[in-house]
């Protein structure tokens, strides 16, 4: 069926799926807590597919709500909003609804900050413990027993793309910006994940699954394929700078990552 409402067609219904994937994720933050976790094979799976589901269903419901009360056929209107689901709260549920609504939005953000923090500076530290990264980001408090270092730098650095994004797009672009180009690259891990997921399984010497190890992974990589599609065609200024950022990104590892395991190597051999 033709997306009547979507700018471009079905390119702009991609873009769409781009942006709520920039609110849906999220959910794969547990995994680095894996090697802290009791039972961790359990727990972590379960909490990301539990916190799926209940992401899922709660959106697919926000969704339907905000799109019926604010009309299919004026959603490029809410589109350009900044808060639309403030605006709309305020129509329907009066002034103290839309200061109860901002108050848990701004609790969500610090949230967020929160937790892809944890999870950022996990992964920069088990990295640095294996080599990949500069040693001194694995190091731990004396008395906390954090990877501070680690925690830091990831906070410097994300406040200082933050403040430059800013300054350089405007504070609403600067949020776009910053969301698609971090979305871009959880898709990407998510493909990457995905496709070695058969793997990983015979390398662990398990049972492969067909349907849940290849055919649903290779679904999935389809799917995000497409939204990755809809993200490069854009003729969208923001979505473009994002766009460029990220492959520009992607290069610095690849060049990074080459230069690690030929020094790693000489670092064995030696």
């Amino acid at each position: 069926m033709y997306p009547v409402y979507a700018i471009n067609g079905f390119t702009g219904v991609m873009l769409g799926v781009l942006f709520m994937y920039t609110a849906f994720s999220g959910f794969g933050t547990a995994t680095p807590l894996g090697e802290e976790a009791q039972n961790a094979n359990r727990v972590i799976g379960h909490g990301v597919l539990i916190s799926v589901v209940v992401l899922g269903l709660f959106f697919i419901l926000a969704s339907y709500a905000f799109t019926v009360g604010w009309g299919p056929t004026k959603m490029l209107e809410y589109s350009k909003e900044l808060v639309p689901g403030i605006i709309l709260t305020k129509s329907y549920l009066g002034i103290i609804g839309a200061i109860v609504i901002t108050v848990l939005f701004v609790n969500s953000l610090f949230t967020d900050a929160v937790v892809f923090t944890n999870s950022l500076y996990r992964v920069v530290f088990s990295m640095s413990r294996d080599n990949v990264l500069p040693g001194i980001l694995s190091s731990i408090h004396s008395s906390r027993r954090t990877p501070h270092v680690a925690a830091g730098i990831m906070v410097i650095i994300a406040f200082a793309i933050g403040a430059i994004s800013v300054v350089s797009l405007g504070g609403f672009n600067a949020f776009l910006y910053t969301g698609i180009a971090a979305t871009l690259s959880a898709l990407l891990v998510h493909m990457f994940a995905n496709a070695s997921l058969a793997g990983i399984v015979r390398k662990m010497k398990l049972k492969l699954n067909t349907v849940m190890d290849v055919i649903i992974p290779a679904i999935s990589i389809v799917i995000l394929a497409f939204v990755f599609y809809g993200s490069f065609i854009s003729i969208d200024r923001i979505v473009v700078i994002a766009s460029i950022s990220f492959i520009a990104w992607v290069m610095v590892g690849l060049i990074y990552s080459g230069i690690s395991r030929k020094y790693l190597v000489h670092e064995k051999v030696s």
